[in-house]
């Protein structure tokens, strides 16, 4: 009785499990159809939406996953076609039609460093065909220059002894260089130059003197970017930065007591080492960031955390959050500043406009992977920003635009009493990116 009972058992089992076989090829059969006729049609639309409710309900093949990415991909959410790509690409990496729809992917979808580690793979025809050359000395060359719009906040009729620094003049020209090698590594070199003229204010006993000097100071900005694996990347950089002062100053010449300038000049060097870590998920990019500094002979510490979503899937319109703590050694004694930073990001038909606010004291602070360094003697505060780029000649030339407001905090003294006042400040960077 019990080996009859088994038998039963087991014979209904395989015929429930042939039933169900069965009406999963059919079902397999009926998606593979129907989206196959979408695709011939185009239909991106109902093609992602038939295969969306295929997937729910556990149909899953090879050309589902092809089609499905390639669908995502016309609809312009290269982030989602992205992940469809991949799991196809892994099944078969020789499929040329794959791989270049998932370069094109990772590419517009904001994975450049993604797209470029699979390149390297592709045979030379596809090479060819996505314009994908390694060989060059030099991938991509660009130029930046940055002038600042200072209002007169020197103190004026004044009773008492003054002493105030005051800048006149800030302008700032860089040199960029790009070359991407191996399987997605990427070296980027930044040389520039840093020109700020100032005036020395000082009033004692009623008379007022005005001494000029000058700032100087020039970069060397080496980066590496390298691709550790499947949307995570890691940065290395070491910013130098080399001052030159010349402070000018009345002496008296010879015998005869004439008066004559002096220029003294000094130089000193600053150090930014930068450390970070990137992973792209989804539709989100998350990274962690590290920093030390010893931007006016104090050091710091800077850590940060990234948050990048693109909601569309793709580039056109994304938010950004960068929180950052700063830890810093002066005066004997260590103190800590919170510095926040969100943008926007969209794009109005070929223009890129990028609005962005920054919260906190930016004094002695990096940011920009160690590129940007803040060592005047002035804080800013309450930072407003406006980007605007576009691309040119098929995306070979990149045109750039970013204006700058925000509180700037000077510092004086007065009759040997340390007084603080705040003005506003406006720069514009532009420049243009030529990638060969």
């Amino acid at each position: 009785m019990k080996t009859v009972l088994k038998i039963i058992i087991t014979g209904l089992f395989l015929l429930h499990f042939n039933s169900s076989f069965a009406q999963q090829n059919k079902g397999i059969a009926e998606i593979d159809a129907q989206t196959y006729q979408l695709y011939l049609q185009k239909d991106w639309k109902k093609l992602v939406e038939v295969g969306e409710e295929a997937l729910k309900n556990n149909i899953d093949f090879y050309f589902l996953k092809v089609r499905m990415g390639i669908a995502y991909y016309y609809l312009k959410k290269y982030r989602k076609a992205a992940r469809f790509l991949e799991k196809a690409y892994a099944v078969d990496s020789n499929n040329a039609v794959v791989a270049e729809y998932l370069y094109y992917a990772y590419l517009f979808g904001g994975r450049a460093m993604d797209a470029y580690r699979i390149a390297d793979s592709f045979k030379i025809e596809l090479k060819q065909k996505i314009g994908f050359d390694q060989s060059k000395a030099i991938d991509a060359l660009g130029i930046d220059y940055k002038i600042d719009f200072i209002e007169d906040y020197a103190i004026k009729n004044v009773t008492g002894d003054l002493e105030q620094n005051v800048i006149t003049e800030n302008k700032y020209f860089g040199l960029d260089i790009e070359n991407y090698y191996g399987a997605g590594n990427l070296f980027y070199m930044h040389l520039g130059k840093l020109t700020r003229d100032y005036n020395t204010y000082t009033i004692t006993n009623g008379l007022v003197e005005i001494i000029p000097d000058r700032f100087n100071q020039y970069q060397i900005y080496l980066a590496h970017y390298s691709q550790v694996g499947k949307g995570f990347n890691l940065a290395f950089a070491l910013n130098w930065l080399l001052i030159k002062t010349e402070n000018e100053s009345l002496v008296r010449i010879g015998r005869g007591g004439r008066t004559g300038i002096a220029v003294s000049t000094n130089l000193n060097s600053e150090f930014v080492g930068f450390l970070g870590m990137r992973k792209d998920i989804g539709n989100f990019k998350f990274g962690l960031t590290g920093s030390v500094s010893n931007l006016n002979d104090d050091f710091q510490v800077i850590s940060g955390f990234e948050t990048i979503w693109y909601p569309l899937s793709n580039t056109n319109l994304y938010i950004s959050l960068n929180p950052s703590y700063k830890f810093e050694y002066a005066n004997e004694y260590w103190k800590n500043d919170m510095i926040f930073k969100s943008a926007l990001g969209f794009k109005v038909g070929p223009l890129y406009i990028e609005p962005a606010y920054t919260y906190g004291d930016i004094y002695n602070y990096v940011e920009a992977d160690g590129l940007i360094a803040y060592n005047d003697s002035e804080t800013i505060s309450n930072r407003y920003e406006l980007s605007l780029y576009t691309f040119l000649s098929k995306g070979h030339i990149k045109l750039f635009v970013k204006g700058q407001q925000y509180d700037k905090t000077n510092y004086y003294q007065l009759d040997n009493i340390n007084k603080e006042q705040t003005y506003t400040n406006y720069t514009i960077t532009s420049g243009i990116l030529w990638k060969f």
